[in-house]
């Protein structure tokens, strides 16, 4: 199985999430189109989605940003306005 990171509207943040997971998880990333894809094998997607919510919130992305598990893919949701 393959783990996937969707940023949404976080591209600029790419670098960043990337080496945020390599240095926590201990794993390869790579770019994959606008998506990163994480070494499944050594990492659950529950571990990953714990470790991109800490990333949302050390970056104080938390206010405009949320988590969500969607199959085998973490996504970096925008809170919507009402």
């Amino acid at each position: 199985m393959e783990l996937k990171v969707d940023l949404g509207d976080l591209q600029d943040e790419k670098e960043n999430l990337t080496s945020f997971l390599q240095l926590h998880l201990k794993v390869s990333v790579f770019h994959v189109e606008d998506k990163l894809r994480v070494d499944s094998e050594k990492v659950s997607v529950q571990e990953l989605e714990h470790v991109v919510n800490k990333f949302v919130y050390h970056r104080d992305l938390n206010n405009t940003h949320w988590v969500s598990v969607e199959g085998a893919t973490v996504k970096i949701n925008r809170f919507k306005v009402i």
